[in-house]
């Protein structure tokens, strides 16, 4: 078979993807012996598996395809990570006519697949501070923390971290309780102020 010199690093791949929790559950379908199937949570991980798969290199998978899944009932489906939210720094698919939020990394491809978006890796935040201050920009990550904010605006505002507040949605943030990402920041980033208490 064409398939049996590659199927050694074929299921190399597939067993890395489901270390990091991207392959769900896979296999080749009998009767006759014609694909195969394979669940992974979500599709960006599905189309980089499919991108990098051996048996696709060397042409015994000539075409594959992507599709969403609703799984809605199952002793499995407790297994099944719910997708994350839109938009996520993960490549997500977006349906035709969906509204994309200004501000993401989108990818349109000529071929006829789904557009896919992002939150981008690095982006900026743009926050008013007040009339003497003006605005402070600072690039954030997926993974900036809440302190580094919070030291990137007391530069900005020329003080000690401790003169500075952040607050989101009119709550105050601790400085290690958690990233950018968890706090959904870049979805909320309007709701964000910076308090800067005036030296006495």
């Amino acid at each position: 078979m064409k398939r049996e010199p590659h199927r050694a690093r074929h299921l190399a791949a597939a067993r890395a993807a489901e270390a990091r929790g991207d392959l769900l559950l896979g296999g080749a379908l009998s009767q006759p012996l014609d694909g195969a199937v394979l669940v992974f949570a979500d599709g960006a991980a599905a189309e980089e598996f499919a991108a990098g798969d051996p048996y696709v290199a060397e042409g015994i998978v000539e075409t594959w395809t992507v599709r969403e899944w609703s799984a809605v009932a199952g002793s499995l489906l407790q297994h099944v990570p719910p997708p994350p939210p839109f938009p996520s720094y993960e490549w997500q698919r977006f349906a035709d006519g969906v509204a994309v939020p200004a501000g993401l990394e989108v990818e349109l491809p000529l071929d006829g697949r789904p557009g896919r978006a992002r939150i981008p890796p690095c982006w900026q935040l743009d926050v008013w501070v007040d009339e003497a201050r003006g605005f402070w920009r600072g690039e954030v990550r997926r993974e900036t923390t809440v302190g580094e904010l919070r030291s990137l605006a007391a530069r900005h505002a020329g003080c000690s971290s401790e003169a500075v507040t952040l607050r989101l949605d009119g709550a105050p943030l601790d400085d290690d309780a958690a990233t950018a990402e968890q706090i959904d920041l870049f979805g909320r980033k309007g709701a964000l102020e910076v308090l800067v208490e005036e030296a006495r």
